[in-house]
């Protein structure tokens, strides 16, 4: 197969890990031990890395500070 892309780590944010790691493993070739529970997925196609986190990470909340992993964790 000819390689048509390169890149070293690409951090995504998504709303939907389940759909984008279907996409990135079932389209792209993409592999990752998620096991659909943690917040953060790591994916590997040779030595390519995808990283995803959930969009809610970046959200601001009313006192402008950003949303802690703990919040999210206990969501």
């Amino acid at each position: 197969m000819t390689t048509k892309f390169n890149f070293n780590t690409a951090g995504l944010s998504t709303t939907d890990n389940t759909r984008m790691v279907a996409f990135y493993r079932d389209i792209m070739g993409f592999e990752t031990d998620w096991n659909g529970e943690g917040p953060d997925v790591r994916m590997q196609l040779g030595n390519m890395w995808i990283i995803l986190f959930p969009r809610k990470v970046f959200v601001m909340e009313p006192h402008n500070s950003l949303i802690t992993r703990e919040n999210l964790l206990a969501d």
